[in-house]
């Protein structure tokens, strides 16, 4: 595996190679060049099963993707791999017609807070990642959170989100790797948003296609939550 501040060895080679700023401008253009995207924050009670979807790049297709563990890519340790099997504690899946991985971290406990790493392997250059935190809450319901990440719709209809949350920060629905919107359209369906009930940020989506199957988070402040709509041909009642 390539980190992205490299071995002791690399850094040795670089030494030998470059000058210290031309180093740092190496590492600066890295550390920016992102491309993968994921959530920020997300906060899920303990006991509890989160999704964390994460965004990558066409030429990342066929590469592996692996979830690590660790502020930074130095101590970080790898948890599951697309390569390898699912555990019981974490599980993982490669939608590439999307290009989105999503991890799956079960049983939560108060230890599993922490930042993460949604990473890819990279052959001929260094690992590309992206961090996030994830933060396990009392039983008491995290300042951000729905009732179950993934909801049923049907093409051409609607289908409501209710991200429900405390606080007054501002309030946003996103396409993961995408747009961000509280009114207007999104990849072809209409967005609407209200907080008519306390402590509902309600999300409506209506006309429903294909291109609306994957994952979209709704945030509040630092934290987001990820929600998938699966979207399904109506179902047409047969007369007698």
């Amino acid at each position: 595996m390539l980190w992205l501040f490299g071995s002791h060895s690399f850094s040795s080679a670089l030494d030998s190679l470059v000058s210290n700023q031309y180093r740092k401008i190496i590492y600066l253009e890295v550390l920016v060049h992102y491309l993968i995207s994921t959530v920020g924050h997300v906060a899920v009670e303990v006991g509890g099963t989160v999704h964390i979807p994460c965004k990558y790049e066409d030429k990342y297709k066929n590469n592996v993707k692996y979830l690590c563990r660790g502020s930074t890519w130095r101590s970080c340790t790898d948890e599951i791999k697309t390569n390898q099997g699912n555990s019981a504690k974490y599980s993982i899946s490669d939608d590439k017609n999307q290009r989105i991985v999503t991890f799956t971290v079960k049983n939560l406990a108060f230890g599993d807070s922490g930042y993460y790493w949604c990473a890819v392997e990279i052959s001929w250059a260094n690992d590309d990642g992206k961090l996030f935190q994830l933060s396990v809450t009392k039983k008491d319901p995290p300042s951000l959170y729905v009732d179950s990440q993934r909801i049923t719709g049907y093409f051409g209809n609607q289908v409501v989100i209710n991200c429900k949350y405390s606080g007054s920060e501002p309030k946003q629905w996103c396409r993961v790797g995408g747009p961000c919107s509280t009114s207007g359209q999104i990849d072809g369906a209409l967005v609407t948003t209200d907080t008519n009930v306390s402590g509902v940020f309600a999300v409506t989506m209506t006309g429903l296609t294909a291109q609306n199957i994957g994952w979209y988070w709704c945030s509040s402040g630092d934290l987001q939550m990820p929600v998938r709509p699966n979207i399904f041909k109506p179902i047409l009642a047969h007369s007698s």
